[in-house]
């Protein structure tokens, strides 16, 4: 499903690109030193991917929701619930389902796909259940990357009221201070808090993120800051900070620090594209540009156990720290993600969406200007 605003779907295809970047490169450290460094070049701020999925789905659920009235009655708050289980939830099963057939199929070659501790049951249950990240720390746990799923699942809960109180705001220059003031608490809380890793401040990035994408719909919507070409500009612009920034960020300082700066430049990506009118616009709402990001919730899904796999296999050929082979395997891996996706997407996704939207007895379905939130 295409949004009203169709370069936010071709900016979901980049999110999910940059998020595969950023696993490959952890893996290049098999091919030593240097060959990691050069790879933390281009994708170790790639885990900010996320960050812009997060900002997105709050803004494209605003612009399809906000004046829904969700909040005013339990059967119509229900039934929103019921909508985002079926975009998230038949994927998120799928890819459940690959993770546990990957898990017997490398056992039966005797070998590990991923260490015991992830495979407990009650990490099964809370994929199941979408709340493996509503703890610290997050549990990683059987398809790792569903922690943002559970973070979306979360944020989908509290949403009506997020909108709600969003509405409530008139000016969009306070809007815009507010959304500087979340980050800057995100900010306070990952330089005050414990933690090395960005995970496990999952509840404060999508808290504030998702937060920050409601209240820039509800900027846009006030009209106060019109963009026009200039939105182009300064989408390219964060864009390019975001991703550039985050990236030399988390290679020369840290993760952490990656994710105390550079997530505000997302909101600048997507206020732009939302706004602009201009070649970046167009750019992202090409055909291909469209197919991509109508396949990245399922890519996002799996392409972190396909990569897994590949790695897998070259071990148990001996060919883990061989370069050539390496490449090979990686390619190989974002062909058949790609293509894994697809399938997923045009016989499982969008087929199970309908019927469970049917079985809720809304046949009108998801509005027509829904633009899938990620997850990812």
């Amino acid at each position: 499903m295409i949004s009203g605003i169709p370069a936010l779907t071709g900016l979901r295809g980049i999110a999910a690109l940059w998020v595969f970047v950023f696993h490959v490169s952890g893996k290049l450290l098999r091919l030593g030193p240097e060959a990691h460094a050069v790879g933390s070049l281009f994708g170790a701020g790639g885990f900010l991917g996320v960050d812009l999925f997060f900002v997105l789905s709050g803004f494209v659920l605003a612009l399809n929701y906000s004046s829904a009235g969700i909040h005013r009655s339990a059967s119509s708050y229900a039934g929103f619930l019921w909508k985002r289980i079926a975009r998230i939830y038949p994927v998120h099963l799928t890819a459940l389902a690959l993770a546990v057939i990957l898990v017997v199929a490398f056992a039966a070659f005797d070998s590990v796909f991923v260490p015991a501790s992830r495979l407990a049951l009650t990490g099964l249950l809370k994929s199941l259940t979408l709340t493996q990240a509503w703890s610290i720390p997050v549990e990683r746990t059987w398809n790792a990357v569903s922690w943002s799923i559970s973070c979306e699942w979360a944020a989908y809960l509290a949403f009506p009221w997020i909108v709600w109180a969003a509405n409530r705001l008139r000016s969009g220059l306070g809007i815009f201070a507010i959304v500087i003031a979340l980050f800057a608490a995100l900010a306070y809380a990952v330089l005050s808090g414990p933690y090395a890793t960005t995970m496990e401040y999952a509840l404060q990035r999508i808290a504030v993120e998702f937060t920050a994408g409601v209240l820039l719909y509800r900027a846009r919507e006030l009209r106060n800051f019109p963009m026009g070409p200039r939105g182009d500009w300064i989408a390219m612009a964060s864009l390019a900070i975001l991703i550039v920034g985050g990236n030399l960020l988390a290679t020369r300082a840290s993760s952490c620090l990656a994710l105390v700066y550079m997530p505000i430049f997302a909101c600048g990506v997507v206020y732009g594209l939302a706004s602009g009118t201009g070649l970046f616009c167009r750019a992202l709402s090409c055909r291909a540009a469209l197919a991509a990001g109508l396949i990245s919730y399922a890519f996002y899904m799996v392409h972190s156990l396909i990569l897994g796999a590949a790695g897998r296999v070259l071990v148990l050929i001996g060919k883990a720290a061989d370069p050539p082979m390496f490449v090979t395997a990686m390619v190989m891996a974002a062909l058949v993600s790609t293509a894994l996706a697809a399938a997923i997407y045009a016989w499982i996704e969008t087929p199970a969406r309908r019927i469970m939207v049917r079985w809720s007895g809304d046949v009108a379905g998801t509005s027509s200007r829904e633009l899938p939130s990620r997850g990812h």
